[in-house]
């Protein structure tokens, strides 16, 4: 008798080694292509944090084609005050509703309309030109413990010089002039700027700090202008909370954040290795931490040092 034999049909799908296999394949994969991905996104990124800067170059350059200087950083008589509420009288019963470098230039930016809304309105408004896409904390607002107030952030301030100001914070109106081109009160026009404009900076990179509390735009100060070389040790933080000694860095150095508060008080940025700067001829430059000797003569617009070049 003749049997006929059939081979039993295999099952579809994988087995558990198979299946393992391919996890395995996928997940290298994944590891390989996620720092490719990460280096791109940073790329686009940095190059789009250099735009916005250019963009206030052009801004800045406009300011000063009309008013023959370029922007203060901020008013004297507004150190630490609410600008909405800057007294103009030594008895303080006059105030007056005084602007930061970033809310001078507003109307240059084409945000005329934000701008004529005043401060009572533009103090909340983000403005993406003003926020680095690398880094997140400026894309948020900073709101008081009772709900009282917002505050919207950036990631660019303005260079006031070696230092963030000179003399007794605490003494109106009498402080000496900061070295830079951009300061409290400061009226600099190009021709002050000796050391030539492709060799002095007028915006650097500092996130805002991680309470939100410094890095207002519309507001003074460590919040839209800092100096270089600052000394100013103690981070003040909101009422409820006690000042933070920051004497670890002192004075105050380009270096990478090291994720605390202290961190305000110098030049920083989230992207890798240094951060972006707009000078005074309009140029960014991205300059590494390593350039950290070099910043206090880059920060000044007379200072007569000789700065070896670096390059667009």
């Amino acid at each position: 008798m003749r049997f006929s034999f059939f081979r039993a049909a295999r099952p579809a799908g994988f087995t558990l080694v198979e299946l393992l296999v391919v996890v395995g394949i996928i997940a290298v994969l994944i590891a390989l292509l996620l720092p490719a991905v990460q280096k791109i996104r940073e790329a686009a990124n940095g190059l789009q944090c250099r735009n916005n800067l250019k963009q206030i170059g052009l801004a800045m350059q406009a300011y000063h084609d009309s008013y023959q200087t370029f922007p203060h950083a901020y008013d004297a008589r507004a150190l630490f005050l609410n600008p909405s509420k800057t007294p103009i009288s030594p008895q303080g019963n006059r105030t007056l509703v005084t602007q930061s470098w970033a809310t001078l230039i507003l109307p240059f930016l084409e945000q005329g309309n934000l701008a004529n809304t005043g401060y009572a309105y533009y103090h909340a408004e983000s403005v993406p030109l003003f926020v680095c896409p690398s880094e997140r904390r400026a894309r948020g607002l900073y709101a008081d413990p009772d709900g009282s107030a917002r505050q919207a952030l950036t990631d660019y301030l303005a260079v006031t010089g070696t230092m963030t100001f000179r003399g007794n914070p605490l003494t109106p109106w009498a402080r000496p002039k900061c070295d830079g081109v951009i300061y409290e009160s400061s009226r600099t026009r190009l021709a002050d700027i000796t050391d030539g404009t492709s060799n002095t900076m007028l915006v650097g990179e500092r996130p805002p700090s991680l309470d939100l509390f410094w890095g207002w735009w519309s507001w003074s100060a460590f919040d839209a202008s800092l100096g270089v070389r600052n000394t100013y040790a103690v981070y003040e933080t909101a009422a409820e909370d006690s000042p933070v000694l920051c004497r670890s860095f002192f004075p105050e150095n380009y270096r990478p954040g090291d994720n605390t508060n202290c961190d305000t008080h110098h030049f920083w940025s989230q992207h890798p290795g240094g951060g972006n700067w707009l000078f005074a001829d309009g140029s960014v430059r991205f300059l590494p931490y390593q350039a950290n000797a070099v910043l206090p003569a880059l920060a000044t617009r007379a200072g007569g040092e000789v700065v070896q070049e670096m390059g667009p």
